[in-house]
């Protein structure tokens, strides 16, 4: 269904949707104000070390974490996207994205621990 619900964009951008493998896992969260627990800011009662550390929990496993609850600009979608960049940069080696601002990447992801 995963697949299924992306299938249009991948084709309009030349990606035939057989040809990506398919999520091995995929985690959602929904957060909901009728829930039993509502959103919140968290914040990391840890170090840079332990960021680092959150950010692939699991060595032997290729499973990256992005949450600003542990990032570097709690409580706002744009301390995730960092730490997603961060993650890819630190963990996969990846360059900054063309499009994105070298100073702000320099300072918000590089500089980062």
């Amino acid at each position: 269904a995963l697949m299924a619900r992306h299938a249009k964009a991948l084709a309009s951008a030349g990606v035939a949707p057989g040809a990506v493998s398919p999520p091995q896992t995929v985690v959602l969260a929904n957060w909901i104000s009728a829930g039993r627990y509502t959103p919140g800011i968290g914040r990391l009662l840890g170090g840079d070390l332990d960021r680092a550390l959150l950010r692939k929990p699991l060595p032997e496993y290729d499973l990256f974490l992005a949450n600003q609850d542990f990032g570097y600009e709690t409580g706002w979608a744009a301390g995730s996207l960092a730490m997603a960049e961060k993650v890819l940069q630190a963990e996969l080696g990846l360059p900054a994205p063309r499009w994105l601002d070298a100073e702000w990447y320099e300072k918000r992801v590089v500089a980062e621990p």
